[in-house]
């Protein structure tokens, strides 16, 4: 038998090259490290498992490099397992990083429970997950009532958005004043944290008029809205306030950037936090 056979599993998809026996034999180690590789790929059943040199990738011929040198060329390629690790990692990094809270991480548009009332904003919060851009533009989720789905939406579309890799922050507007006020009061500078607010890909400002106001408060909420919307930053705001009601709690010009610059959704639903409450009062 030849090398041309002996090596048949590594050369696999480059016959066209037609290598013969010498040129494989001038880059005999490469070949034996490949056929190495290729055979313990074949036995492996998980990346914790890979025997390979270097765990992860596998050693074998280089399409590009062939086709330059006309010679057998090498490199390493990353295993399907080691790319799924990363993406697993990467989801893990942009999941922890994003500031959303345990019980909003599982909050996606399967689990939502949409009916007659709030159908509408479901399907346009999901329109705006699935079609997302760094233009998609702005959205504000209103409902008199607390428990109608809001905040669930506005994690669905998060947790849809970290899906695709797009780095996001969720913010929960009355925690985030009052852990700036703290600072202050530390002497502490709070410039670092608004601008990590205001650049960030994609933001979710949570319960925005549940806040206790101060102008300095307003002016911070201001900054915040004012910047992310000049700079055409994806927002999605979540309220229990109407335009009316935020327009006599924050600064006017915050209130008029909200309003041109994003599409105001009225979530109407009962409370679903009060949704079989009889039943595990009383079983």
């Amino acid at each position: 038998m030849g090398l041309k056979q002996d090596f048949a599993m590594v050369l696999r998809g480059f016959e066209k090259y037609s290598f013969s026996d010498a040129d494989i034999n001038s880059y005999l180690p490469d070949f034996q490290w490949a056929m190495d590789d290729l055979r313990n790929c074949a036995s492996c059943t998980s990346l914790d498992m890979c025997k390979n040199q270097l765990s992860g990738y596998w050693y074998g011929l280089s399409e590009k490099g062939c086709e330059l040198y006309k010679k057998p060329n090498f490199t390493l390629h990353e295993c399907k397992s080691m790319a799924q690790r990363k993406q697993e990692l990467k989801l893990k990094y942009l999941v922890e990083t994003s500031g959303i809270k345990d019980a909003y991480k599982h909050k996606t548009f399967d689990n939502f429970k949409a009916d007659n009332d709030n159908k509408t904003a479901y399907e346009m919060c999901k329109a705006y997950a699935d079609n997302f851009t760094s233009d998609a533009g702005n959205l504000m989720l209103y409902s008199r009532n607390p428990g109608t789905g809001k905040t669930h939406l506005a994690c669905a579309i998060m947790n849809k958005l970290i899906e695709k890799g797009v780095i996001c922050m969720f913010v929960v507007v009355p925690e985030l004043l009052s852990e700036m006020s703290s600072k202050v009061a530390k002497n502490e500078d709070v410039g670092a944290m608004v601008k990590e607010i205001v650049n960030t890909p994609f933001l979710v400002l949570d319960d925005l008029g549940k806040e206790k106001i101060t102008d300095w408060r307003r002016e911070q909420l201001y900054i915040i809205i004012n910047n992310r919307m000049a700079s055409k930053k994806p927002t999605v705001i979540t309220s229990n306030c109407n335009i009316a009601e935020l327009g006599e709690r924050l600064d006017a010009a915050t209130v008029s950037r909200i309003v041109e610059d994003a599409q105001i959704i009225h979530v109407k639903s009962k409370d679903y936090r009060f949704s079989g409450i009889q039943t595990r009062m009383f079983n």
